[in-house]
């Protein structure tokens, strides 16, 4: 993080970290913050993922105080390894205040069944022109943090003759809305689906030879996976 402008930990405020390991990671640099969110209707567990109240709130968080503090911002799982000055190396052919640049490794294995595509959560990147419009024109939007209307999963009515409640099918397009407070709302698909509302989707970021350049596995297991049709390789290029 020492080549970050800003690193900022996101936490549930249920969790407090020693003060001597706070001090110990701003000892270097001082570029270091510690978000605790309150106030998390779904808590994330084991069980039960419910990343995106959690994201949401921490881009709404990072639009209000850091807009201009950098001009990238990354989402980076704690189990993620990024080099900054790769990316730098990356985006500096980008106007990070274009509002175009949704930057990760793009999955579409969703985009026949729901029409969306969207980056995976390990890791992706929003410009300063992208955060700007999301924080504007979604994450502040009083519908968005509360749509009564489409707060719960909605599923098909059970055959005639079926009691058994876990055989509901879920009406899938029902969490193709933007919405910021509803149970079990996967995060990175959540995000696409926000971005697209407003006119953005992933940007291209393979190489000239059609390599991933963000990774959402370990190197050695990209090395051994077999192509195959699964969520991971569903229409990628095959070169």
């Amino acid at each position: 993080g020492k080549w970050c402008t800003k690193l900022v930990f996101v936490l549930d405020d249920k969790l407090t970290l020693p003060r001597a390991l706070t001090d110990e990671l701003n000892s270097h640099r001082g570029n270091v913050e510690f978000l605790y969110l309150s106030g998390i209707e779904f808590v994330q567990s084991s069980t039960e993922r419910n990343i995106w109240s959690k994201v949401h709130r921490m881009w709404h968080y990072i639009y209000l105080h850091h807009l201009h503090d950098a001009e990238w911002f990354l989402k980076i799982d704690d189990d993620s390894f990024f080099s900054a000055i790769s990316f730098h190396g990356f985006a500096q052919y980008f106007n990070p205040d274009n509002a175009s640049y949704y930057i990760g490794h793009t999955l579409m294995h969703e985009w026949e069944r729901r029409n969306i595509i969207f980056n995976a959560g390990a890791c992706y990147a929003l410009s300063r022109g992208v955060l700007r419009r999301l924080g504007a024109e979604i994450l502040s939007l009083a519908t968005f943090q509360n749509d009564t209307q489409r707060n719960d999963d909605v599923y098909y009515p059970l055959p005639e003759g079926v009691v058994d409640e876990s055989k509901k099918r879920l009406k899938w397009e029902w969490r193709n809305y933007c919405v910021g407070n509803r149970k079990y709302a996967q995060e990175d698909p959540t995000m696409g689906i926000c971005l697209r509302s407003i006119g953005i989707n992933p940007i291209n970021t393979l190489d000239r030879a059609y390599r991933q350049r963000f990774h959402i596995f370990r190197p050695n297991d990209m090395a051994t996976i077999k192509w195959e049709d699964s969520w991971f390789w569903r229409y990628k290029d095959k070169r």
